[in-house]
């Protein structure tokens, strides 16, 4: 009798740890967010509590637009800056915890989309004309000159990612005719991957993400195999309004993070965050960030 009584509160102390893992899981993760919005970058936490990194207080600051987070958790940042009639683009990096601020260079166009390079030597980023041409650059950081890629068929930088192949000679963008193509940064050769938007390659360089352009899907496939292709989400998937940034990997090329936007004429905008796991192929974490509008895609680190 006695080692049935133990027994069963074993298995109820079993449950019970059981029951607080699972909580404890569903309240910590074991990565943080990144995402700029306004004049902020913002950070959500282990425990989805979103913080301020950094703001701008000079009044001529327009927004910060785009981010990207080096291995060494160096962040790289644009902001639009309105000066005597004109608007600038000015290249900053930060640490992770808002510290250390280092200007880079100050551009006469419209600059958007910063890439980390894998060496952190360089960062990819899009240029637009007068004329609302994207073209594609990269800037060296040390030496702070920039070098042009690829001119005037790089896709309207709103839905874009900057993809750098882990060998860090190759760079994997979206055109304008919704191809997908990589430029090698050496001698500039551009070719095509495959058709499809919204591309994003893993940070190990086996898997990319992109939809088909005719019917709206989301797939993810093999590099080495192109032709098997699986469904990341299709429009029967819940998501809030449209999809508005291609997906951010997290190092463990399983978990990506992406953003929604929906706007709303009787009430306030909506915007989330969510992370989705391929192996199981669904979201496994919503994140509201009411009426915030991400200008970027959201960094998952």
């Amino acid at each position: 009798m006695i080692r049935l009584v133990c027994y069963i509160v074993l298995l109820l102390m079993i449950n019970t740890v059981s029951l607080m893992a699972k909580q404890y899981k569903e309240l910590y993760h074991d990565y943080e967010i990144l995402f700029c919005a306004g004049r902020a970058i913002y950070k959500i936490s282990k425990k989805d509590a979103i913080s301020e990194i950094y703001t701008y207080s000079n009044n001529r600051v327009l927004s910060i637009n785009g981010i990207s987070l080096s291995s060494s958790l160096l962040i790289a940042f644009i902001e639009y800056e309105f000066d005597n009639n004109n608007i600038y683009s000015k290249f900053y990096t930060i640490d992770i915890k808002g510290n250390n601020l280092r200007f880079l260079i100050k551009q006469p166009f419209l600059c958007s989309k910063p890439a980390w390079s894998p060496d952190q030597q360089m960062i990819a980023f899009v240029g637009s004309n007068k004329r609302g041409k994207d073209s594609l650059y990269i800037l060296d950081v040390v030496t702070k000159k920039e070098k042009l890629l690829a001119k005037n068929i790089v896709k309207p930088a709103s839905n874009l990612i900057l993809s750098w192949h882990p060998d860090g000679d190759k760079i994997i963008f979206d055109s304008i005719n919704c191809s997908i193509l990589y430029v090698n940064v050496n001698n500039g050769n551009i070719n095509e991957i495959m058709k499809g938007d919204f591309s994003s390659l893993s940070k190990d360089g086996k898997t990319i993400i992109y939809r088909n352009c005719s019917n709206n899907i989301f797939y993810f496939s093999n590099v080495e195999d192109l032709k098997k292709k699986y469904t990341f989400f299709n429009k029967k998937t819940q998501i809030l309004g449209t999809v508005r940034s291609s997906m951010s990997w997290f190092t463990n090329n399983n978990l990506v993070c992406f953003h929604s936007y929906k706007e709303s004429f009787f009430g306030k905008p909506q915007s989330k965050i969510y992370i989705y796991n391929l192996s199981s192929k669904k979201i496994e974490k919503t994140i509201d960030i009411l009426t915030t509008s991400p200008t970027g895609a959201c960094i998952i680190y």
